[in-house]
């Protein structure tokens, strides 16, 4: 014999299994509906004054930065000169951009040429992570040392080319901080 209740209660559970379906289906649409990407070209228009045998340096926040196919840019420059205050000697500079290990980036630095330009070379010249005594994993990449003279005024403009290849648009690289700092180290040539 045909039992109502049973039918109702059948009837019930199939429309609760098609809403949860439906429900179930539509919950990545509403998600992907406030996903945003961001493009970011922002500079880091910091100048660095070579007056005198110093250390300089200046930590670059890249908590904005996410995977995308475009790179970052930063650019900077290095003078021997402040205002009217020239370099009285010959100074040489050592240029080292420190990083922690925290994001899979890839790094360039460009001296005197832009980055977009085909024939751009960069100058690192070496690439080294190491641990330190907290067992923190740094890499440390180097450039060429660089002279300036005293009889005139110089710049050398630098572009730091950061690469956050889109493949790790995952959600394991989430809110994660990578500390980069560009550290500058002058001493005073004698001949």
């Amino acid at each position: 014999m045909f039992s109502k209740r049973k039918f109702l209660m059948v009837n019930k559970l199939t429309i609760l299994v098609i809403v949860l379906a439906f429900i179930s289906a539509i919950i990545p649409i509403t998600y992907s509906i406030f996903k945003t990407d961001v493009k970011s070209d922002f500079k880091l228009d910091t100048a660095f004054y070579i007056l005198k045998s110093d250390y300089y340096e200046k930590k670059i926040k890249l908590d904005e930065i996410v995977p995308s196919d475009e790179v970052y840019v930063y650019n900077f420059t290095v003078s021997n000169f402040e205002g009217n205050n020239v370099l009285e000697t010959l100074m040489d500079y050592d240029l080292m951009i420190i990083t922690t290990t925290n994001l899979p980036l890839e790094f360039e630095l460009y001296m005197n040429e832009n980055y977009y330009d085909e024939s751009a070379k960069s100058a690192i010249i070496s690439d080294v992570t190491s641990q330190d005594v907290d067992g923190t994993y740094f890499r440390y990449l180097r450039a060429d040392t660089v002279r300036f003279g005293y009889e005139e005024k110089a710049t050398n403009n630098y572009q730091l080319v950061v690469k956050f290849p889109k493949m790790y648009e995952d959600y394991e690289y989430q809110d994660i901080l990578e500390y980069v700092g560009i550290i500058i180290e002058s001493k005073q040539v004698i001949q």
